[in-house]
């Protein structure tokens, strides 16, 4: 609660009820990634990990399952929000809303680690490990309120979003090299390695040869979805072999259970 709610506070103290409301509509449209995806990534997630703790390679394994698809399914929206932050603002709320379209661009990271970290601190309370989920949140609230400081010292708004998105970072780093000193096997490449890639592709292609990557660019929804569909052709283009595998190992898992 501190973490999600205390820094609102301060925002709406120091910096006023204006920008408090431009940040908060644009924080709730970047946590309703996590809440969509929260059923899988800590409710089945906390069940299946609490049912497995005894074998670290099934935890490595369903860790591993789990996020692959959350980052698969997560990297468009925020490939999306980056690119166009001012057009989806404006497409949902209209165009008194544009305003926000910078801090909102810059909630691109936080709206991708956001259900990771969240899953790692699931992975730990499935195991008991509750000191070390308190240490995460501790340590990830520190890292925000020093952002916070800066930003409302500097009046530089746009760090707000930078602030939340350093503290998750730092988090989610300080939580995986506890899983991995715990003997749990986290493969970074083959979890981001290429659709990161594919990311920094669309984002190089968009910036300078816009006209050709989008041919719908009068028309905001096609836009939006244009570049969506061209992510997930990349995607399996580069990584069909892995995503098919994963989807045979769910499949598989899901028929024992039945």
């Amino acid at each position: 609660i501190t973490f999600f709610r205390a820094p609102l506070f301060f925002i709406g103290t120091f910096a006023g009820t204006k920008v408090l409301g431009l940040f908060s509509q644009v924080y709730y449209l970047a946590n309703l990634p996590n809440t969509l995806l929260g059923a899988v990534t800590q409710s089945v997630a906390f069940a299946t990990y609490s049912k497995i703790q005894g074998d670290k390679d099934k935890l490595s394994k369903g860790f591993y399952i789990t996020n692959f698809f959350s980052l698969r399914i997560l990297l468009p929206v925020a490939l999306l929000v980056y690119l166009f932050p001012s057009v989806i603002l404006e497409i949902l709320y209209g165009s008194k809303w544009v305003g926000a379209s910078e801090m909102f661009q810059y909630l691109f990271v936080f709206i991708l680690v956001l259900p990771v970290f969240t899953n790692t601190v699931v992975f730990m309370l499935s195991m008991g490990e509750i000191l070390f989920a308190c240490r995460i949140y501790v340590f990830s609230t520190i890292i925000l309120f020093l952002g916070m400081v800066i930003t409302l010292w500097s009046h530089d708004y746009w760090m707000l979003p930078v602030s939340y998105s350093s503290a998750l970072l730092a988090g989610l780093s300080f939580s995986i090299s506890i899983l991995r000193k715990g003997g749990i096997q986290i493969s970074l490449r083959k979890l981001i390695l290429v659709p990161t890639l594919i990311v920094v592709a669309i984002i190089f292609l968009k910036e300078y040869n816009s006209e050709k990557l989008l041919l719908f660019y009068g028309f905001p929804l096609c836009m939006l979805s244009t570049v969506a569909i061209l992510f997930y052709l990349m995607s399996l283009l580069f990584e069909h072999k892995e995503t098919f595998n994963n989807c045979r190992y769910v499949k598989s898992k899901m028929t024992v259970q039945r």
